[in-house]
Protein backbone atom coordinates (compact mmCIF):
# COMPACT_ATOMS: atom_id res chain seq x y z
CA UNK A 1 0.00 0.00 0.00
CA UNK A 2 1.43 3.33 -1.08
CA UNK A 3 1.78 5.89 1.74
CA UNK A 4 0.06 9.26 1.26
CA UNK A 5 1.92 12.31 -0.06
CA UNK A 6 1.36 14.09 3.24
CA UNK A 7 0.15 13.52 6.81
CA UNK A 8 -0.97 15.67 9.73
CA UNK A 9 -3.70 17.18 7.59
CA UNK A 10 -1.32 18.26 4.86
CA UNK A 11 1.18 20.03 7.10
CA UNK A 12 3.88 17.35 6.86
CA UNK A 13 4.91 16.68 3.25
CA UNK A 14 6.52 13.31 2.55
CA UNK A 15 9.36 12.97 0.07
CA UNK A 16 12.16 10.51 -0.71
CA UNK A 17 12.08 7.03 0.80
CA UNK A 18 15.08 6.73 3.12
CA UNK A 19 14.56 3.15 4.23
CA UNK A 20 11.96 0.55 5.05
CA UNK A 21 11.55 -2.57 7.12
CA UNK A 22 8.97 -5.32 7.44
CA UNK A 23 6.27 -2.93 8.67
CA UNK A 24 7.44 0.68 8.73
CA UNK A 25 9.06 3.01 6.21
CA UNK A 26 11.05 6.19 6.80
CA UNK A 27 10.70 9.12 4.40
CA UNK A 28 12.39 12.48 4.15
CA UNK A 29 9.78 15.19 4.72
CA UNK A 30 9.28 18.88 5.25
CA UNK A 31 7.15 20.93 7.63
CA UNK A 32 6.90 24.62 6.86
CA UNK A 33 10.10 24.31 4.83
CA UNK A 34 12.06 22.63 7.65
CA UNK A 35 13.61 19.22 6.92
CA UNK A 36 12.20 16.27 8.82
CA UNK A 37 12.10 12.48 8.71
CA UNK A 38 8.82 10.62 9.05
CA UNK A 39 8.43 7.02 10.14
CA UNK A 40 5.10 5.75 8.82
CA UNK A 41 3.21 2.49 9.08
CA UNK A 42 -0.17 1.25 7.84
CA UNK A 43 -2.55 1.17 10.82
CA UNK A 44 -3.57 -2.37 9.84
CA UNK A 45 0.04 -3.47 10.46
CA UNK A 46 0.83 -1.07 13.29
CA UNK A 47 1.04 -2.15 16.89
CA UNK A 48 1.33 -0.49 20.26
CA UNK A 49 5.09 -0.87 19.87
CA UNK A 50 4.97 2.10 17.50
CA UNK A 51 3.28 4.11 20.25
CA UNK A 52 5.88 2.80 22.67
CA UNK A 53 8.73 3.99 20.47
CA UNK A 54 7.25 7.47 20.39
CA UNK A 55 6.80 7.45 24.17
CA UNK A 56 10.36 6.25 24.78
CA UNK A 57 12.03 8.82 22.55
CA UNK A 58 9.94 11.68 23.92
CA UNK A 59 10.62 10.67 27.52
CA UNK A 60 14.40 10.76 27.27
CA UNK A 61 15.97 14.09 26.25
CA UNK A 62 19.46 13.04 25.18
CA UNK A 63 21.59 14.40 22.34
CA UNK A 64 22.55 10.79 21.60
CA UNK A 65 18.98 9.71 20.84
CA UNK A 66 17.00 10.74 17.78
CA UNK A 67 14.58 13.61 18.48
CA UNK A 68 10.83 13.19 18.00
CA UNK A 69 8.76 16.30 17.29
CA UNK A 70 5.25 14.93 16.87
CA UNK A 71 3.23 11.79 16.17
CA UNK A 72 -0.30 10.87 15.22
CA UNK A 73 -2.56 9.00 12.83
CA UNK A 74 -4.00 10.19 9.55
CA UNK A 75 -6.08 8.49 6.83
CA UNK A 76 -5.26 4.95 7.96
CA UNK A 77 -1.58 5.58 8.74
CA UNK A 78 0.38 6.04 11.95
CA UNK A 79 3.28 8.43 11.69
CA UNK A 80 6.12 9.82 13.78
CA UNK A 81 7.88 13.07 12.89
CA UNK A 82 11.58 13.03 13.71
CA UNK A 83 14.66 15.06 13.03
CA UNK A 84 16.31 14.32 9.70
CA UNK A 85 19.74 12.94 10.50
CA UNK A 86 22.59 13.85 8.17
CA UNK A 87 25.48 11.44 8.07
CA UNK A 88 25.79 7.67 7.85
CA UNK A 89 24.77 4.70 9.88
CA UNK A 90 27.75 2.94 11.42
CA UNK A 91 27.40 -0.03 9.08
CA UNK A 92 27.18 2.37 6.13
CA UNK A 93 30.35 4.11 7.25
CA UNK A 94 32.18 0.78 7.46
CA UNK A 95 30.98 -0.26 3.99
CA UNK A 96 32.18 2.98 2.43
CA UNK A 97 35.30 3.86 4.42
CA UNK A 98 36.33 0.52 5.89
CA UNK A 99 36.56 -0.53 9.56
CA UNK A 100 37.16 2.06 12.27
CA UNK A 101 40.53 2.11 13.97
CA UNK A 102 40.58 1.09 17.63
CA UNK A 103 40.59 4.60 19.20
CA UNK A 104 37.68 5.78 17.04
CA UNK A 105 35.78 2.56 17.64
CA UNK A 106 36.12 3.07 21.39
CA UNK A 107 34.96 6.69 21.13
CA UNK A 108 31.90 5.67 19.10
CA UNK A 109 31.03 2.88 21.55
CA UNK A 110 31.37 5.34 24.44
CA UNK A 111 28.82 7.67 22.85
CA UNK A 112 26.46 4.74 22.35
CA UNK A 113 26.76 4.23 26.11
CA UNK A 114 25.85 7.90 26.64
CA UNK A 115 22.53 7.36 24.87
CA UNK A 116 21.91 4.02 26.57
CA UNK A 117 22.62 5.47 30.02
CA UNK A 118 19.82 7.98 29.47
CA UNK A 119 17.44 5.15 28.53
CA UNK A 120 18.46 2.83 31.36
CA UNK A 121 18.08 5.62 33.93
CA UNK A 122 14.40 5.70 32.99
CA UNK A 123 13.89 1.96 33.04
CA UNK A 124 14.03 1.52 29.24
CA UNK A 125 16.02 -1.27 27.55
CA UNK A 126 16.70 -0.71 23.84
CA UNK A 127 16.99 -4.43 22.90
CA UNK A 128 18.25 -3.75 19.35
CA UNK A 129 21.62 -1.98 19.55
CA UNK A 130 23.45 -2.56 16.25
CA UNK A 131 25.38 -0.57 13.63
CA UNK A 132 22.36 0.02 11.38
CA UNK A 133 20.50 1.62 14.31
CA UNK A 134 23.29 4.08 15.13
CA UNK A 135 24.24 7.16 13.11
CA UNK A 136 27.50 9.01 12.85
CA UNK A 137 26.09 12.49 12.35
CA UNK A 138 27.82 15.11 10.25
CA UNK A 139 27.46 17.63 13.07
CA UNK A 140 27.92 17.68 16.82
CA UNK A 141 24.71 16.88 18.66
CA UNK A 142 23.04 19.54 20.79
CA UNK A 143 21.14 18.69 23.96
CA UNK A 144 17.76 19.99 25.15
CA UNK A 145 19.61 22.73 27.04
CA UNK A 146 21.17 23.94 23.79
CA UNK A 147 24.66 22.85 24.82
CA UNK A 148 26.69 20.75 22.34
CA UNK A 149 27.48 17.21 23.45
CA UNK A 150 31.07 16.83 24.67
CA UNK A 151 31.19 13.20 23.52
CA UNK A 152 34.61 11.81 22.56
CA UNK A 153 33.52 11.00 18.99
CA UNK A 154 32.80 14.67 18.43
CA UNK A 155 29.39 14.33 20.04
CA UNK A 156 28.09 12.86 16.80
CA UNK A 157 26.75 9.38 17.59
CA UNK A 158 22.95 9.01 17.58
CA UNK A 159 21.05 5.90 18.62
CA UNK A 160 17.75 5.38 16.83
CA UNK A 161 14.90 2.89 16.36
CA UNK A 162 13.33 1.97 19.68
CA UNK A 163 10.68 -0.13 17.97
CA UNK A 164 11.34 -3.18 20.18
CA UNK A 165 12.38 -1.34 23.34
CA UNK A 166 11.21 -2.64 26.71
CA UNK A 167 9.38 0.18 28.50
CA UNK A 168 8.39 0.40 32.17
CA UNK A 169 5.01 -1.08 33.08
CA UNK A 170 2.13 1.31 32.55
CA UNK A 171 3.94 3.60 30.11
CA UNK A 172 2.18 2.06 27.10
CA UNK A 173 -0.40 -0.66 26.85
CA UNK A 174 1.68 -3.53 25.53
CA UNK A 175 3.87 -6.19 27.03
CA UNK A 176 6.27 -8.62 25.43
CA UNK A 177 4.90 -12.16 25.59
CA UNK A 178 6.92 -14.50 27.79
CA UNK A 179 9.17 -16.69 25.65
CA UNK A 180 9.30 -14.23 22.75
CA UNK A 181 12.59 -13.64 20.94
CA UNK A 182 13.33 -10.08 19.83
CA UNK A 183 16.25 -8.20 18.33
CA UNK A 184 18.75 -8.97 15.57
CA UNK A 185 20.42 -12.36 15.86
CA UNK A 186 24.10 -11.33 15.71
CA UNK A 187 23.60 -8.43 18.13
CA UNK A 188 21.05 -9.82 20.59
CA UNK A 189 22.17 -11.22 23.93
CA UNK A 190 21.61 -14.96 24.39
CA UNK A 191 18.99 -14.38 27.10
CA UNK A 192 17.08 -12.27 24.60
CA UNK A 193 16.75 -15.19 22.20
CA UNK A 194 15.01 -17.25 24.87
CA UNK A 195 12.79 -14.70 26.59
CA UNK A 196 13.01 -11.04 25.60
CA UNK A 197 10.42 -10.05 28.19
CA UNK A 198 12.73 -10.36 31.19
CA UNK A 199 15.97 -8.99 29.78
CA UNK A 200 17.63 -6.17 31.67
CA UNK A 201 20.03 -3.37 30.73
CA UNK A 202 22.88 -5.90 30.46
CA UNK A 203 21.33 -7.03 27.16
CA UNK A 204 22.21 -3.63 25.66
CA UNK A 205 25.83 -4.11 26.73
CA UNK A 206 25.90 -7.15 24.47
CA UNK A 207 24.73 -4.96 21.58
CA UNK A 208 27.48 -2.41 22.29
CA UNK A 209 30.15 -5.12 22.36
CA UNK A 210 28.90 -6.73 19.17
CA UNK A 211 28.70 -3.33 17.47
CA UNK A 212 32.27 -2.48 18.54
CA UNK A 213 33.42 -5.82 17.09
CA UNK A 214 31.57 -5.21 13.81
CA UNK A 215 32.81 -1.66 13.20
CA UNK A 216 36.46 -2.44 14.00
CA UNK A 217 36.70 -5.95 12.50
CA UNK A 218 34.49 -5.20 9.50
CA UNK A 219 32.70 -8.53 9.80
CA UNK A 220 29.58 -10.03 11.38
CA UNK A 221 29.80 -10.60 15.15
CA UNK A 222 28.24 -14.07 15.20
CA UNK A 223 28.19 -16.21 18.38
CA UNK A 224 30.40 -13.87 20.40
CA UNK A 225 28.97 -15.39 23.59
CA UNK A 226 30.50 -18.78 22.66
CA UNK A 227 34.13 -17.73 22.93
CA UNK A 228 35.09 -20.68 25.15
CA UNK A 229 33.73 -23.20 22.65
CA UNK A 230 34.78 -21.31 19.49
CA UNK A 231 37.80 -19.10 20.27
CA UNK A 232 38.46 -18.56 16.54
CA UNK A 233 35.45 -16.23 16.46
CA UNK A 234 37.62 -13.48 17.98
CA UNK A 235 40.53 -13.83 15.52
CA UNK A 236 39.32 -10.89 13.41
CA UNK A 237 38.61 -8.69 16.42
CA UNK A 238 41.48 -6.22 17.01
CA UNK A 239 43.61 -7.68 19.80
CA UNK A 240 43.27 -4.70 22.20
CA UNK A 241 39.48 -5.06 22.14
CA UNK A 242 39.09 -8.79 22.61
CA UNK A 243 38.81 -8.95 26.39
CA UNK A 244 36.44 -5.99 26.60
CA UNK A 245 34.20 -7.30 23.81
CA UNK A 246 34.24 -10.77 25.37
CA UNK A 247 33.08 -9.34 28.70
CA UNK A 248 30.30 -7.29 27.06
CA UNK A 249 29.21 -10.42 25.22
CA UNK A 250 29.53 -12.93 28.05
CA UNK A 251 26.84 -15.60 27.96
CA UNK A 252 25.65 -14.78 31.48
CA UNK A 253 24.40 -11.21 32.10
CA UNK A 254 26.03 -11.19 35.53
CA UNK A 255 29.45 -11.69 33.92
CA UNK A 256 29.15 -8.40 32.02
CA UNK A 257 29.82 -4.95 33.47
CA UNK A 258 27.82 -3.74 36.47
CA UNK A 259 25.99 -1.24 34.27
CA UNK A 260 26.48 0.75 31.10
CA UNK A 261 28.36 3.48 32.97
CA UNK A 262 30.89 0.91 34.15
CA UNK A 263 31.22 -0.23 30.53
CA UNK A 264 31.77 3.40 29.49
CA UNK A 265 34.54 3.76 32.07
CA UNK A 266 36.21 0.60 30.73
CA UNK A 267 36.02 1.96 27.16
CA UNK A 268 37.67 5.21 28.29
CA UNK A 269 40.38 3.37 30.23
CA UNK A 270 41.21 1.20 27.23
CA UNK A 271 41.38 4.26 24.97
CA UNK A 272 43.77 5.88 27.42
CA UNK A 273 45.93 2.76 27.54
CA UNK A 274 46.03 2.47 23.74
CA UNK A 275 46.75 6.12 22.93
CA UNK A 276 48.70 7.18 26.00
CA UNK A 277 46.52 10.30 26.22
CA UNK A 278 44.65 10.78 29.53
CA UNK A 279 40.92 10.76 28.86
CA UNK A 280 39.00 8.80 31.51
CA UNK A 281 38.16 11.80 33.67
CA UNK A 282 37.24 13.93 30.65
CA UNK A 283 35.08 11.27 29.00
CA UNK A 284 33.20 10.41 32.19
CA UNK A 285 32.62 14.10 32.86
CA UNK A 286 31.13 14.32 29.36
CA UNK A 287 28.76 11.46 30.16
CA UNK A 288 27.71 13.06 33.43
CA UNK A 289 27.16 16.43 31.74
CA UNK A 290 24.98 14.90 29.02
CA UNK A 291 23.18 12.38 31.25
CA UNK A 292 23.01 13.44 34.92
CA UNK A 293 22.30 10.32 36.93
CA UNK A 294 18.97 10.29 38.83
CA UNK A 295 18.93 9.68 42.57
CA UNK A 296 19.20 6.07 43.75
CA UNK A 297 15.53 5.91 44.77
CA UNK A 298 14.44 7.11 41.31
CA UNK A 299 16.57 4.47 39.58
CA UNK A 300 15.13 1.78 41.83
CA UNK A 301 11.58 2.91 41.02
CA UNK A 302 12.16 2.69 37.28
CA UNK A 303 13.84 -0.68 37.68
CA UNK A 304 10.85 -1.96 39.66
CA UNK A 305 8.40 -0.76 37.02
CA UNK A 306 10.42 -2.40 34.25
CA UNK A 307 10.41 -5.76 36.00
CA UNK A 308 6.64 -5.54 36.44
CA UNK A 309 6.51 -6.36 32.73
Amino acid sequence: MQPPPHVDHGRLILGELLGEGAQAAVHAATRDGSPRAVKIVDEDQASLRFVGEVAALRAVPSPHLVKVYAAGSDAGWQWMEMELLTGRTLDGAVRIDGPFDVPMGLAVAFELCMGLAALHDRGIVHRDVKPSNAFLSNACRVGANGVPSPGPAGGRVVLADLGVAQLPAGQVGYSTITGTSLGTVDYAAPEQHGDAKRVGPAADQYGVGATLYAITAGTRPSYLYARDEMPHIYERCPAPLRELVARCCAHEPTARFADVRALAAALAALHEAETGAPCVERWMAALDATTPRPAWCVRQWWSFRRWLR
